[in-house]
């Protein structure tokens, strides 16, 4: 901007903008009768050419009097920064991959927020962005980004600080009773954006958490169901269930229950490995004076040895809705541990360990596997070394697992994915890749 304040100009007058370059001027225009005569201000425009991201300087006007003389500002500096935080996103979708969704304490994933952790105040952490490392360290969250939570999209500020720029573990931001009175109950979508000191805005909303809050609730969460054979330390031991299934308990009498009330028990086991193995269990209240008993599987409950279990349940009501669910139960599951890895495949044209020369195609079969989910992506490796010697090397896959057993149909011959030739000797590889701790299995090596 340039007015007569700062120097004073009179018609036919020519102001020039100098920004970073004291010789060049990138912008310019002549001071009109009307401009003169009124006293206006007159704004002259940079070219984004002239915009680079870093410091200007020398920046000032100067004016060229249309009877001789010249005069020029004092000379400032500018910063220019047009570099969104976290950089751009990489599949232009919805939420921005390189910015991690909230993060919340486990005990309030588990049973969302009640009125007494509104009280305390909520954690809510937000991971360093953006979350990739070897990108333009200029995407980086840096001092006075403003970070905008939302919850159902009331927003919450947070200016970061220098400390926290500096530092690279996660920047926790309270909620408390005030916010989650105002975002109501039920389920309460988390996320956030940034904007940078100079209003640069992130391309996209992080990656979202959804949580239920029961604050102000009328019906709050029911008491957490429990397992009756536990041993001193409440553990699950496996050992001492001598092959029988375990007891998961509802507390019934005095809890609001009616008879035929149906109940469906969620248990979210992992394995010693991390692997998530899930199962659903139902019972439906007989009596209201006494306890519901469901079993829990003694073979589910062997494969979660070394790792954890957690149970929950719905209470069902004909007529009524929501489902009324209930708090979280959490174990440690110990005991003697069964192996939790792909199982052996099998080749269904060599039982006896001998390919056939002559086979159209080679069929690997692998069962269903413990924590199968339909999107890991499985590959087999093919490794062998032919009769004259020379090694052979081919990944097959990755392919969705699906729901089922896994098939892979490779195709023999020269130009095939299996170029097997008499004396050959191939040893087969399958691998997870979205479990890697699945990587385990080895065939025995094949003629």
């Amino acid at each position: 901007m340039y007015s007569e304040s700062i120097l004073g100009y009179g018609r036919n007058d020519f102001v020039e903008l100098f920004f970073g370059n004291a010789i060049e001027s990138a912008a310019f225009t002549t001071i009109s009768d009307t401009q003169a005569s009124a006293g206006l201000s007159t704004s002259l425009y940079v070219s984004t050419a002239w915009l680079e991201y870093g410091p200007v300087s020398p920046c000032f006007f100067r004016v060229t009097r249309a009877g001789g003389g010249t005069a020029e500002t004092d000379k400032f500096s500018f910063f220019v920064d047009d570099i969104e935080p976290a950089g751009p996103n990489p599949d232009t979708g919805t939420y921005h991959d390189y910015m991690t969704a909230p993060q919340l304490e486990q005990h309030i994933i588990d049973n969302g927020v009640q009125p007494e952790d509104a009280q305390m105040g909520v954690k809510i952490q937000i991971p360093k962005y953006p979350n990739r490392p070897g990108l333009n360290p200029l995407y980086n969250w840096a001092a006075r980004d403003t970070i905008w939570l939302t919850l159902n999209g009331h927003a919450i500020k947070h200016v970061v600080t220098e400390g926290e720029a500096t530092g690279t573990g996660p920047i926790t931001i309270t909620a408390y009773s005030s916010t989650w009175n105002t975002v109501g109950y039920g389920d309460v979508i988390i996320q956030y954006y940034v904007i940078d000191e100079a209003g640069n805005k992130t391309v996209a909303p992080s990656l979202l958490t959804i949580v239920e809050s029961f604050v102000g609730n009328p019906n709050p969460l029911l008491a957490a169901p429990f397992i009756a054979e536990v041993d001193d330390e409440g553990k699950v031991d496996v050992h001492l269930l001598d092959g029988e299934d375990a007891t998961i308990v509802i507390n019934v009498p005095g809890n609001g229950y009616l008879k035929s009330d149906e109940i469906k028990v969620l248990a979210v086991g992992y394995t010693a490995a991390g692997t998530p193995v899930e199962e659903e269990y139902t019972g439906t209240v007989s009596s209201v004076f006494i306890n519901l008993h469901i079993n829990l599987s003694f073979k589910y409950l062997e494969k979660l040895v070394g790792g954890s279990l957690r149970i929950r349940f719905e209470r069902i009501r004909a007529g009524v809705t929501p489902n009324r669910r209930s708090k979280v139960n959490v174990y440690e599951v110990i005991g003697d541990s069964i192996p939790v890895e792909l199982p052996p495949a099998r080749i269904l044209q060599a039982p006896d360990g001998n390919i056939p020369v002559d086979s159209a195609s080679i069929t690997i079969w692998i069962d269903h596997y413990t924590g199968q989910a339909p999107f890991d992506a499985v590959t087999v490796i093919l490794i062998g070394t032919h009769a004259n010697g020379a090694g052979y090397y081919r990944e097959v896959g990755p392919r969705p697992a699906g729901t089922g057993n896994i098939i892979f149909n490779l195709a023999n011959g020269p130009d095939g994915d299996m170029p097997v030739l008499k004396g050959a000797h191939w040893t087969f590889v399958t691998q997870s890749r979205m479990r890697p701790e699945l990587v385990r299995l080895k065939l025995p090596t094949l003629m």
